[in-house]
């Protein structure tokens, strides 16, 4: 199995933070730029064994909602990722901080099928999954704090 995390601490409470991330589960593409548009397989209100069809392009994956414990853990399925990937999953986890601030932290982790390919996309899921957490976190705080200012 290999994992990847990336966080960013917001200045917002947790709770705030759920709305973006969860309640607007069908929002994606609004603060993710890896996201083109995000469909929903399932109707609100989200939770629970909801699913999105998230978009970049040619690419479409689907993501199942497997964990919703309010403005504190969200996890998630993924599959249509690409070649050899497998059991692929996203925890978002959100820990509130003294200040009033919340780190908002995503784990993104998979299992390689096949010796072959396994050794050779290994190195490329890390990178984009680094990356794609990177701007998952960042597009988060950004939409947060915007949100926070209106």
């Amino acid at each position: 199995m290999s994992d990847v995390t990336a966080e960013q601490t917001i200045a917002a409470s947790a709770d705030e933070i759920w709305t973006v991330l969860a309640d607007e589960y069908d929002r994606l593409h609004d603060w993710f730029s890896g996201a083109s548009a995000t469909d929903m397989e399932t109707d609100a209100p989200h939770g629970l064994g909801s699913v999105r069809i998230v978009r970049n392009g040619p690419m479409k994956i689907r993501e199942e909602i497997v964990v919703w414990e309010p403005a504190e853990r969200l996890s998630y399925t993924i599959t249509g990722l690409g070649p050899g990937a497998d059991d692929v999953r996203s925890d978002w986890m959100l820990h509130a901080r003294p200040d009033g601030s919340t780190v908002a932290q995503v784990r993104t982790s998979w299992e390689m099928r096949g010796r072959v390919v396994g050794k050779l996309f290994r190195p490329l899921y890390a990178q984009l999954l680094a990356r794609a957490g990177d701007k998952l976190t960042t597009g988060l705080k950004d939409a947060v704090e915007a949100r926070r200012e209106k």
